[in-house]
């Protein structure tokens, strides 16, 4: 099932171009290697179509450690979980990297190591402060 960093990052960028004119991408949260093996495996009713590719979300991340989804599960963690992903899927996996921290500096060494172990996408949030999980609504004050 060896599948390269390369063949990843192409596929997704195959279906984000072919996104617009043919069909929505499909995208399934992987918290851990099983949920990414049931995401390849998972087929729809016709047995045609699965998922395109997995997310890897801080909000699950947290969750499978009791924690709150404040960033509060540090990168190495995070890190383990996307490798046990990569390692039982060949999906082009989306890492969710919150607001990138609180030190850009930091970020790009994240976003290296991320890139060597296969990861297809960084998506960021523009938020500043302390992250507040976007399920509280309005009720969590957000700063843009």
């Amino acid at each position: 099932m060896s599948v390269s960093c390369v063949q990843r990052l192409t596929s997704l960028r195959g279906m984000l171009a072919a996104a617009n004119r043919s069909r929505p991408i499909s995208v399934m949260e992987a918290h851990s290697g099983l949920s990414a093996l049931i995401g390849e495996k998972a087929k729809s009713t016709d047995g045609k179509r699965g998922f395109d590719a997995l997310w890897s979300s801080s909000l699950t991340s947290s969750t499978i450690k009791a924690k709150p989804d404040i960033e509060v599960v540090d990168t190495t963690q995070r890190l383990q979980i996307v490798e046990d992903i990569l390692e039982s899927s060949t999906l082009p996996l989306i890492y969710d990297g919150d607001t990138g921290g609180h030190d850009s500096e930091i970020f790009k060494f994240t976003v290296k190591k991320l890139n060597r172990l296969g990861v297809s996408a960084v998506i960021i949030e523009d938020k500043t402060g302390l992250k507040q999980n976007s399920l509280f609504g309005t009720d969590a004050k957000q700063v843009l």
